[in-house]
This record gives structure tokens, C-alpha cells and sequence, in this order.
């Protein structure tokens, strides 16, 4: 049964409380108060349009910093270092890096009079976890010859790494004017360790008197998995090819106000992650490392560095924190 009485109570209790809120606010903030209040908007938005204007400030400077970048890489480097390289080098590189900036890079060392004997790829299928394939890589790693994919896999995958590295490494390593070293590489790769893009009109990889100088390259977009082995890999390289090669990095093309609004989010990966991993081993090999190979000073660092003896500019060289320098020293003059 309704309660007439009791609905009239409880409307007078809702306008008794909305008239002591309306009465509360309306003395106790004050004009004073508002006052403040107002004045403290206003200056906050007043640092906030400064804020925005310097902001803009900033990214014409940097595009404008970027635009000369461009200019330095397109219309200084190439130019400049004409003839620099003499040396063979062979890519070993990352499934998943950008591609259009590795070939750039090529680009950059044929300019400059080196020859590319293409790219080497590693994948998730590099490491060797499927049984099929690592057994067909330890049989290519053991006589030079590919098995079919129903051999007995045996053995962990790590210790199949470790032979197909081993394997690898004295394929690339090879002076030998013989077909023994194309054939072990051609194996391995047969039998799924790696892919080879070779130099375009290639048919072949050409061995002679001279080593190829290695560059291994990771980076965004790169397994972490592919990067740890590749990191394994370089150690074994540089034991079968001293003074041979060199480790670089790269991240996706982007604006630099793209690179800082990144690390603003604190989105993966920072730059030297990957060659951070070789820089702080205890006991890390003597190789050279580039960590913005992305950028055109990245790109001239790997053609100082290609230019000099094989072996004599170790250290690290970029922008990350891990870095020693921006840039390798120049070549001594012939």
C-alpha cells in the first residue's frame, strides 16, 4: 500500500539537500577562489601553447635534420667514397629486417668498388628445431652433402647449430680457389640452414685468393631467437675468419620524431639491442660493431670500416649508449 506520507518526506529531503549544496557552494567557493581558479587555467594554457610551439620547433628541426641526412647519404657518401672498398663482402642477415635498407647498404659498398656476394638469410627454421631439417643440416655440415628430410634427426638442436656453425664458418672462411667451399655452403643451404639471395645475373659464389669480409645484420623485426643464434654464429666466425667481420644493426626506416616518440612509448626494440647483446659478453669477440646502419652515418661507418685492413678497427661505433664513437678512424692514405 502506498505511503503518501513517506513520499512526501523524501521529496522535502532531496530539496532540502540541493538547497544546502547550492547554498555551500555559493558561499564557501567564494569569488576569490574562482579567481585562482581561472587564473591557474589560464596559465596552464598558456605553457601548454608553449609547449605545442616548441614542439613544432622541434619537428621542423628534425625533419629538416632528417632532409640532410638524406642529402648527406645521397649526394655526399657515394661521391666520397668511390673506390674506398676493394674488399669481397657477404651478407648474413635476419629474416624480418627492412630489406630496402639492407639493399641500400649493398648499394653503398658496390659504389664504393666492393663486390656483394648477396645475402645469406636465417630464419626460425635456422634454428634447427624441426627434426627433418636438422638432420638433413648435421649430414650437409658433416661430408658436404644434403640428406633427404627422412633422416634420423639425432642429437639436440644445439649441438646441431654448433656443427652447422662450425661447418659454415670454414665455407666462408675458405681462400681455396676449389669448388669445395661453394659445394659445403650449397649443402647447407640444400638442406634448409639458411637462404641465399645471390648478387643479381649470379649464378654462383666465386671463391679465390681473398676472404670475404662478413657482415652480420639484425635488428627490428628480427627473431629474438635468430638474434641470440646469430650472436653464437659471429663468435664462431670470428674464430674461423679473425679480423673478417663485422656486426651492425638497423632499425625500420623512420623520421627521427618518429625514433623518439617510440622511445617515448617505450616500444621494443632500443636501439643497440641487438648488437648490445655482443658488446656486453664478458669475454665478447674482436669485431667491430655498428649499431645505426639504418642511417646514412651508420652506413659510412661499415664502408670506413670495410675500407681499412681486415682486423683493424675493432671497437664500437653509433649512437647507442654502448657505443665508443660515432665513427670508425679513416683509412691510412695508400
Amino acid at each position: 500500500m502506498i505511503n503518501l506520507r513517506f513520499h512526501i518526506v523524501s521529496i522535502t529531503a532531496v530539496f532540502l539537500a540541493l538547497a544546502i549544496g547550492i547554498f555551500m557552494g555559493s558561499t564557501l567557493l567564494d569569488r576569490s577562489t574562482v579567481q585562482l581558479l581561472e587564473s591557474r587555467q589560464k596559465s596552464l594554457d598558456r605553457k601548454i601553447a608553449d609547449r605545442v610551439v616548441q614542439s613544432n620547433a622541434f619537428r621542423a628541426a628534425l625533419d629538416a635534420d632528417d632532409g640532410a641526412d638524406t642529402a648527406f647519404g645521397d649526394q655526399l657518401i657515394r661521391p666520397l667514397t668511390k673506390g674506398l672498398v676493394s674488399a669481397p663482402v657477404l651478407f648474413l642477415a635476419a629474416r624480418g629486417i627492412d630489406e630496402d635498407l639492407l639493399q641500400r647498404t649493398k648499394d653503398d659498398v658496390t659504389n664504393a668498388g666492393g663486390s656483394v656476394g648477396g645475402t645469406l638469410w636465417f630464419d626460425d627454421q635456422s634454428l634447427l628445431t624441426d627434426g627433418k631439417i636438422r638432420a638433413a643440416v648435421v649430414a650437409a655440415a658433416s661430408d658436404g652433402t644434403s640428406t633427404s628430410g627422412s633422416a634420423s634427426p639425432g642429437g639436440s638442436a644445439e649441438e646441431a647449430m654448433t656443427r652447422a656453425s662450425a661447418a659454415l664458418a670454414a665455407g666462408l672462411a675458405s681462400t681455396s680457389d676449389s669448388a669445395s667451399a661453394p659445394a659445403s655452403l650449397a649443402a647447407l643451404q640444400s638442406a634448409g640452414f639458411f637462404g641465399w639471395d645471390l648478387p643479381a645475373g649470379a649464378t654462383g659464389v666465386t671463391f679465390g685468393v681473398t676472404a670475404y669480409r662478413l657482415v652480420v645484420v639484425s635488428g627490428e623485426g628480427s627473431s629474438t631467437k635468430v638474434d641470440a643464434m646469430l650472436i653464437k654464429l659471429t663468435s664462431v666466425l670470428a674464430d674461423a675468419a679473425p679480423g673478417h667481420v663485422t656486426v651492425a644493426e638497423m632499425l625500420v626506416d623512420r623520421s627521427t620524431t618518429g625514433l623518439i616518440e617510440r622511445n617515448l612509448d617505450r616500444q621494443p626494440p632500443v636501439r643497440g639491442s641487438f648488437v648490445d647483446r655482443l658488446r656486453n659478453l664478458d669475454e665478447p669477440p674482436s669485431v667491430p660493431t655498428i649499431d645505426d646502419l639504418d642511417r646514412s652515418q651508420g652506413r659510412l661507418s661499415l664502408l670506413l670500416i670495410l675500407a681499412n685492413v681486415a682486423g683493424a678497427v675493432p671497437g664500437s661505433f653509433g649512437e647507442a649508449p654502448t657505443a665508443d664513437a660515432p665513427f670508425p678512424p679513416m683509412p691510412p692514405t695508400q
